[in-house]
């Protein structure tokens, strides 16, 4: 039923998106007639509408963006350079390839070279590596680098742990410095370099006359060593306190603590001073040209203050990670703790430059931007961080795309009746596949992350074998050690390993059991007799029945009749010490897979050396394939065509044995699967060390992108069969040396694209909004954001709060960002460490709190909602599109539910407490524009209450504003629609068979209104 009240209406027309147990409506077309007029009157059709009764349509205005085509950056942007998305520390891989697939140790270094180079000192791979402009990484050198810069002429100058080398840009290496025998000479005197044992240099500044300046943390000391190879000391050594410094007195009369950061300016105002950070001292010091020791930024208090004054003046975090001088001769400053780029510029001013930078550490800066390292990445602030954003505006469609809709009409946009399905894993598709084939020759694939096990069809897709996802609430993960369960109905505590046996039975590897699949679809768990077992990483059987597992540093046998042995590990000899020698008298190191050939001969993968062991028929231990050895610089690739031992391995994680006893590892981190022949040779067979594109599925096995593979098997045909993860893949090496991919694995609870919009159940939808494309979008639990047309698609962007005007803008894992329309985001707002107040600030270095909702505002602007603090209630900050942030008046108004803006910027809420909805902005307290009538036993939607002051009698929920400034206002009951300038309003109620326990509401640029609810 629509009401309205008496007074001179203007027709309006609004779509209508609502979710009845998770199901998502649209509702078109609620008008504001005249009085003489039916209460769903409209205006006529617009004849060159495309019609829809499924979903938006558009005129093609808004231009889909080419996968194909690399985005250009935008300002303010923070990307990922190097480093994988989820990295895990310490590992390494990706030579050759793209540096965002690489992986890359933690607490990096950084250094921007002139040609657009990056370099990154990988101190716990122990390798210093190059990002060149185009994205491809290598390693230039395994010189164990905890420090790395470069000068003007290209050189790139290395703090190792032998001391300082330099690497001149035609490759020349030199020493600088090296661990001499000799100690540091004392204040005023020098030293030939060579003779010094400069310790490890943790930091390393390069001067343009060919200077190199170095942190010596052993000796507490700052050293520079002159272009002739004088060493002298600069700073430290001393017993005054630098907190006393005044640039009055040399900076070798001080006692330096730790230091964590060094810079040195060569041009501008700056031009040979250099700058260097104390652990915990929340300053910068300066040493002038003349050697005298200063303060150049911070009280010395631990703070988050003083943008806009003098440096000297200002507080910074206890943490300074990096220094660096910009082009112009500008000091950069990481301020760690607080999150934030901070600058000093010529006339001693400080400045915030990026704030939200979490984790940030050393930096360096060159014409594309501020480079810099967080954990195992390497990320950059693209461009000058305090310009407008440059991306283009998404042309608005003119269409509207329910123009042919009746007045109040329903239609179903998407989300159907069911089960909100669990939020799928973070990668699409199983991050460490596992792969057999059964009996039937079928390609049986485990999934750990869902712990499933799915059947690869003749047609690619698949179909559930064993294990559960989302697990039911009624199922427990095998509570009372059943031994007998049905395979569908059982829900794995993890899934380690698949096998087949001779006979063609497959066998399930779980943790510290593994089970037995029948034909009939149940599962039996194998009785083993003796001790427990740990937990279960491989699982491989011979031809008498026996079973074979690697667990944590053993490998056991389980005879036929359920007899469990150690026959390998568990003894005192470690690496070379162990080999010929019995293998019960080595002391293994994380086994990873294990493999028996048809005399009896085990294999298995120690990882801690990155090397395939056999253990002989008779028990005595050998290594077969692999050089490496335990430490920081495991792990590489080399030796195809030569034997087996002087191969390289970089973190193998399956076995296979052949037909003709040949083995196959799955050379992982290399992005290869290497074959040991019975001779010893070793061989590539699959993958060429990179990472495959959408392109990349089939051609020349040994020359065509594989990924990472995880696990092996072989079909009935004998063709080696590959899962491969980064993407998740099923790969077929025909006999012709053909890699074919068999197929993609999708993650579990990842709505196919192809399937209608309107069938996919949503996975915990959280908010609504409509793009300026005018596609609507909805944010859900699991983090994605969806847009809805015929189908659904899902952004890699992570969000809850979303709003759109000429740009979108969505609550983010950081604090609010601009969604761009390819899926990248850009933070605004959040991800700092000051609290909010009434002073204008950088947005980014606010600590917003609890973002609690967001309104896309006039001129790129956006208005946050947020809770900074317990106890505060509400904060409205406006941010600017230039990043400043200042905070709305609020008056008598404590907490606040939503916010929206109509289009000519004014501020609209919805009290917490009341439930009125206010006008914000002004001078004086909100303004009240609804609110429930004095007669609150009316029901609204039969009998209005009065002239434009009403509130249904549910409470309203939240708010949006129509293109010419009409207020939607969705409650439990039905939708409320304002007209603030005439003082009108009507009601609709009806679109949902029972109450709501949440509702959400976004309006287009025609009119039309979109609500979800729950």
């Amino acid at each position: 039923m629509t009401t309205s009240d008496t007074a001179p209406q203007r027709a309006h027309r609004a779509l209508f998106l609502a979710v009845i147990a998770a199901l998502v409506t649209a509702l078109a077309a609620l008008a504001m007639a005249p009085t003489t007029a039916s209460p769903t009157s409209r205006p006529a059709a617009n004849d060159s509408a495309t019609e829809s009764a499924t979903g938006p349509a558009t005129d093609g205005s808004a231009t889909e963006p080419d996968p194909m085509v690399e985005p250009e950056p935008v300002a303010g942007e923070v990307v990922r350079i190097a480093g994988e998305s989820d990295p895990v520390v310490g590992d390494y891989s990706g030579d050759n390839g793209p540096a965002v697939d690489a992986r890359l140790g933690d607490s990096l270094d950084v250094a921007e070279a002139p040609d657009g180079t990056t370099y990154v000192a990988d101190w716990q791979n122990e390798r210093l590596r190059a990002i060149d402009p185009d994205g491809t990484i290598s390693t230039v050198a395994h010189n164990g680098p905890l420090s790395v810069d470069v000068d003007a002429s290209g050189s790139v100058v290395v703090g190792g742990l032998d001391g300082i080398t330099r690497v001149a840009a035609d490759g020349e290496t030199v020493v600088v410095a090296s661990r001499g025998k000799d100690d540091l000479p004392p204040p005023g005197a020098s030293a030939p370099a060579e003779s010094i044992d400069v310790g490890q240099p943790t930091d390393v500044a390069a001067g343009a006359d060919g200077t190199v300046y170095a942190i010596t943390s052993q000796r507490s000391r700052i050293i520079r060593v002159d272009p002739d190879g004088a060493l002298r000391v600069l700073a430290g050594g001393g017993d005054l306190d630098p907190a006393d410094a005044d640039g009055s007195r040399p900076a070798t009369d001080y006692a330096m603590g730790p230091t964590l950061a060094l810079a040195v300016a060569d041009t501008g105002t700056f031009a040979g001073t250099v700058f260097f950070a104390t652990e915990h001292g929340g300053q910068v010091m300066s040493i002038g040209p003349d050697g005298s020791l200063d303060i150049a930024v911070g009280t010395g208090e631990i703070g988050f203050s003083g943008d806009g004054g003098p440096a000297r003046d200002a507080t910074l975090s206890r943490w300074v990670k990096g220094l660096a001088i910009s082009p112009r001769g500008d000091l950069l400053i990481a301020d760690t703790d607080n999150r934030a780029v901070r600058r000093v510029d010529a006339s001693g001013v400080i400045t915030t430059v990026h704030g939200g930078l979490t984790g940030m550490e050393r930096l360096d800066v060159g014409e594309g931007g501020i480079v810099f390292a967080r954990g195992a990445q390497v990320q950059k602030v693209v461009g000058d961080p305090e310009s407008v954003a440059t991306e283009p505006l998404v042309e608005p469609s003119g269409v509207d795309p329910f123009a042919n809709q009746s007045a109040g009409e329903v239609v179903h946009l998407a989300g159907a009746d069911g089960e909100t399905p669990a939020p799928p894993p973070d990668e699409i598709g199983p991050t460490w596949p596992h792969v057999t084939v059964d009996a039937d020759g079928s390609v049986l694939v485990g999934d750990p992350d869902a712990a499933t096990v799915h059947r690869v069809e003749a047609d690619g897709s698949t179909s559930p074998v064993a294990g559960v996802w989302p697990v039911p609430d009624d199922v427990a993960p095998d509570p009372t050690g059943s031994e007998s369960v049905v395979a569908t109905e059982h829900a794995f505590k993890t899934l380690t390993d698949l096998a087949t046996r001779p006979d063609g039975t497959v066998l399930i590897a779980e943790q510290d059991k593994v089970w037995e699949l029948r034909e009939d679809g149940t599962m039996t768990r194998l009785e083993l007799e003796g001790e427990e077992l740990g937990v279960i990483q491989g699982i491989a059987t011979d031809d008498t029945g026996a079973l074979y597992l690697a667990v944590d540093n053993l490998v056991r046998r389980v005879a036929p009749n359920g007899t469990l042995q150690t026959v390998g590990g568990g003894g005192e000899r470690e690496g070379d010490a162990a080999e010929d020698h019995p293998a019960t008298e080595a002391s293994l190191g994380n086994l990873k897979d294990v493999a028996v050939d048809s005399e009896g001969n085990i294999y298995l993968i120690e990882s801690q050396t990155d090397q395939v062991r056999r253990i002989s028929a008779d028990g005595v231990l050998t290594t077969v394939l692999g050089t490496s050895q335990p430490g920081p610089n495991l792990g590489g690739f080399s030796g195809d065509g030569g034997p087996g031992g002087e191969a390289e391995l970089n973190t193998p994680t399956a076995l296979l044995i052949g037909p003709d006893d040949e083995v196959y590892v799955a050379d992982t981190y290399n992005a290869r699967v290497r074959r040991l022949d019975p001779d010893g040779t070793v061989t590539t067979v699959a993958g060429n060390g990179l990472l495959p594109g959408e392109d990349d599925a089939t051609g020349p096995a040994a020359d065509t992108p594989l990924g990472e593979p995880t696990s092996l098997a072989l079909d009935g045909e004998g063709d080696l069969v590959i899962a491969a993860s980064r993407p998740a893949r099923i790969h077929k090496v025909t006999s012709e040396g053909t890699l074919e991919s068999v197929t993609e694995v999708a993650a579990p609870g990842v709505p196919d694209e192809e399937t209608p919009a309107a069938e996919v159940v949503l996975p915990g939808a959280v908010d609504v909004a409509v793009g300026p494309d005018g596609a609507p979008r909805v944010t859900a639990e699991d983090g994605g954001v969806w847009t809805v047309g015929e189908s659904l698609s899902r952004s890699t962007t992570s969000a809850s709060w979303i709003a759109s005007g000429d740009r979108t803008y969505a609550r983010t894992s950081e604090g609010v960002s601009r969604l761009l329309p390819d899926g990248r985001s850009v933070l605004v707002a959040g991800g700092g460490s000051r609290l909010p107040d009434s002073e204008p600030a950088p947005a980014l270095t606010l600590d917003l709190g609890l973002v609690e909702d967001v309104a896309a505002g006039p001129e790129d602007s956006v208005f946050v909602l947020s809770s900074p603090a317990e106890g505060r209630g509400s904060v409205v900050n406006h941010v600017t599109a230039h990043g400043s942030a200042t905070a709305v008046l609020l008056g008598s108004t404590e907490h606040l539910l939503a916010i929206t803006t109509a289009p000519d910027g004014t501020l609209y809420g919805l009290d917490a407490d009341t439930r009125n909805v206010v006008r914000l902005g002004g001078e004086t307290d909100p303004t009240t524009i609804v609110t429930r009538d004095e007669d609150t036993t009316k029901d609204l939607a039969k009998e209005p209450f009065g002239a434009a002051s009403a509130l249904p009698p549910s409470s309203l929920l939240d708010l949006a504003a129509g293109p010419d400034g009409t207020l939607f206002a969705v409650s439990s009951e039905g939708l409320l629609v304002v007209d603030p300038q005439e003082d009108t309003y009507a009601f609709l109620d009806g679109p949902w068979d029972e109450e709501q326990n949440s509702t959400r509401v976004a309006a287009d640029r025609h009119g039309n209104a979109y609500v979800l609810s729950h």
